[in-house]
């Protein structure tokens, strides 16, 4: 069949939007994390870029050190793991303790891969 376009519908707009939308609907889980200064340039770039800011933009002051306590959305844990061990030292998981637990062994294993 045929129709008329509405000449005031955007495509690539909508097409974005829903594109977000949809992205933004797979995190659901929540991880509290410490981030660097450092981290806190980068965490947008290893995790959803939107949830990074809306989450840095909710936070409280940093700390003596410049860390900033914030908690962030996220797909899953295994998910998070994956993207926040890009960070490195740069960030500490604060929960959920099964998260903060995986990056403990991570940084033993780690540590004796590198002989430290």
């Amino acid at each position: 069949g045929r129709f008329e376009r509405d000449e005031d519908f955007d495509l690539p707009a909508f097409w974005e939007e829903r594109a977000e939308q949809f992205a933004r609907s797979l995190l659901r889980a929540e991880v509290v994390v410490r981030v660097s200064p450092g981290g806190v340039r980068r965490l947008p770039y290893t995790v959803d870029p939107r949830s990074a800011q809306e989450a840095l933009r909710t936070a409280g002051a940093p700390d003596g050190d410049g860390w900033v306590t914030l908690t962030l959305p996220v797909e899953s844990g295994e998910v998070a793991h994956t993207q926040l061990a890009a960070l490195g030292p740069e960030i500490e998981v604060l929960a959920p303790e099964e998260l903060r637990a995986r990056f403990a062994d991570d940084a033993i294993r780690l540590a004796a891969l590198y002989g430290g």
